[in-house]
């Protein structure tokens, strides 16, 4: 399947490197554009120099939300220069884009869970901390932005409103698949990227990753279409029942983007157990947090339940552990995800 989708990758590059003027087109099919950007001066530096280097490019102007889910535009004078980023999308997104040296904290996520190719970087970061640390924590390390989710500002468990940060002259940008949108796309995982390509002028480069995005998932579409389609559910154990990954979720909409057909497409319908043999999807994503532990726990969830012993997806063995940050708010690693479904969903194809 590598070799194949190798090829279709190559031949979409080719297509994303000659219609790239429509990355983050709203008119595009699927595409919610919600991170509009402006700054004075409308042409990048593509020298890859120092992002400050331009005196005339800021300030520049980034529309995203605040704690109420209302739009803001939030005003950068200069490229922020204390970020903190609080879990794996928001860091690797940055570390992606070059800005590990603009990281004054990576928290939520450790070394060995950020993706291989970032973490020789990820261990250059001043700080990092695998929980969340407390707001006190995060006042005394006196950031200039907080990337995060959007419950990072929803509780004050966590770091508190987003006017407490804006007050104090901290620009706040909330993952826009974290729970600001209805529907969650591919585009918001774009916009997000070439969001902080604009705030940190570093705008080539996100472009760049932008349309490897495109292209590989063009690709992963290309080699799906045709086919019959899988019916699967994506599933999180909460106990009573089942957090159901629809259709309008980041994760429901990559995996039907290559050839899922999501057997209950609205992801704020709960799954009770009773209710999985009405569905009777022929493939289960299991969704895990974190470490092995959990990997294992989510497939035995299913396959070790002797009331689950007729669906048709444990009788095929086609339960999967997947991920969190495949399928909720996963940034650049999109990519990843379109691996790993095409992968689960089309396993008798030639590798």
């Amino acid at each position: 399947m590598k070799k194949i989708i190798s090829l279709l990758l190559a031949a979409a590059l080719c297509t994303a490197t000659a219609a790239c003027t429509m990355s983050g087109d709203p008119s595009q099919e699927g595409s919610v554009s919600s991170a509009s950007v402006s700054s004075e001066a409308e042409s990048s530096d593509p020298s890859g120099a120092d992002p400050d280097a331009q005196d005339n490019y800021y300030p520049v102007t980034i529309q995203n939300y605040n704690d109420q889910k209302e739009p803001v535009d939030f005003v950068y004078e200069k490229a922020p220069e204390r970020a903190v980023c609080i879990w794996t999308n928001s860091v690797e997104n940055m570390l992606a884009l070059g800005l590990g040296d603009r990281i004054a904290l990576a928290a939520g996520v450790s070394e060995e869970e950020i993706l291989p190719e970032y973490q020789e970087e990820f261990a250059k970061i001043a700080e990092t901390a695998p929980q969340y640390p407390p707001k006190e924590d995060i006042v005394a390390l006196e950031p200039d932005f907080i990337l995060g989710w959007y419950s990072t500002f929803s509780s004050s468990n966590y770091w508190g409103e987003t006017s407490f940060w804006n007050d104090r002259g901290v620009n706040t940008y909330i993952s826009l698949n974290s729970g600001l949108m209805s529907e969650q796309t591919i585009q918001n995982e774009l916009d997000d990227i070439l969001a902080l390509g604009r705030i940190f002028h570093v705008e080539d480069k996100a472009q760049e990753i932008v349309d490897g995005i495109e292209a590989k998932v063009e690709a992963g579409r290309a080699y799906a279409e045709g086919k019959d389609p899988v019916r699967v559910l994506i599933l999180e154990n909460e106990g009573d029942a089942f957090r159901n990954y629809g259709e309008d979720s980041i994760g429901g909409n990559i995996a039907s983007q290559v050839g899922a057909e999501i057997c209950e497409p609205d992801k704020s319908i709960r799954i009770g157990a009773e209710d999985l043999f009405s569905y009777d999807p022929d493939v289960i994503f299991a969704v895990y947090f974190g470490d092995e532990e959990g990997r294992t726990q989510c497939v035995s969830d299913f396959m070790d339940n002797p009331a689950f012993a007729s669906l048709s997806a444990v009788q095929q063995e086609k339960v999967f552990p997947i991920d969190l940050s495949l399928i909720y708010s996963p940034g650049v690693r999109v990519s990843n995800s379109v691996d790993y479904f095409l992968e689960h969903l089309y396993p008798e194809m030639e590798s």
